[in-house]
């Protein structure tokens, strides 16, 4: 939903025209979502080549500081002032950041899911355009995974994807992720997920 933080934080991120379009796109066309299910049991078989990037969860005061040192950054970058999110993993190269990914906890706003105790949302998953190309966004995911999974005891987690968003169902195909659930949303109607696909 809207709010006068996101509304502000959007223009200072997309600007005008960028809020506007942001705006069109999210309220007033069809937008449908897979929600993808992945069991913290299961093992993660996943390897991938060195990237030249520092992967670590950051505190909200390191992040803002980071953010500080950019001109402008994506608003995704912003979602513990937009969504009161506390949980930031981000990727980081040459002291900088360039890639973030959020860990919803329940009792958060999710957008897509009433989160139990046991249950974590990945969401926000946004890479710096200038460092796309490099499955960065899948290391990143990956490092998520294995570092909740290791300090948390969870019973499930979750991610959603715009069905527009083909370049990312294969990496949470190779992280073990199962599309569960199809969510349609337009303009104000925004049901969540029934998850009763999963126990």
């Amino acid at each position: 939903m809207w709010s006068t933080k996101k509304l502000l934080q959007s223009f200072k991120s997309r600007g005008v025209y960028g809020t506007l379009r942001w705006i069109f796109y999210g309220y007033f066309t069809v937008n449908k979502f897979i929600v993808f299910y992945r069991n913290p049991k299961k093992p993660l078989d996943y390897t991938h080549k060195d990237h030249p990037v520092q992967l670590r969860r950051i505190s909200i005061s390191d992040l803002t500081s980071l953010r500080n040192q950019e001109e402008r950054l994506p608003v995704e970058f912003f979602c513990d002032i937009t969504h009161n999110f506390s949980t930031a993993y981000v990727a980081l190269g040459d002291a900088k950041v360039v890639a973030i990914q959020w860990l919803v906890y329940p009792g958060d706003t999710s957008r897509f899911l009433n989160l139990k105790d046991g249950d974590v949302e990945l969401n926000y998953n946004t890479v710096l355009p200038r460092f796309r190309g490099r499955r960065l966004a899948e290391v990143l995911t990956a490092f998520v995974i294995k570092s909740c999974t290791e300090e948390l005891n969870l019973k499930r987690i979750f991610e959603v994807v715009n069905v527009n968003n083909i370049p990312q169902y294969k990496p949470m195909l190779r992280l073990g992720f199962e599309p569960i659930e199809v969510l349609t949303h337009f303009g104000f109607y925004r049901p969540k997920a029934t998850l009763k696909y999963v126990k």
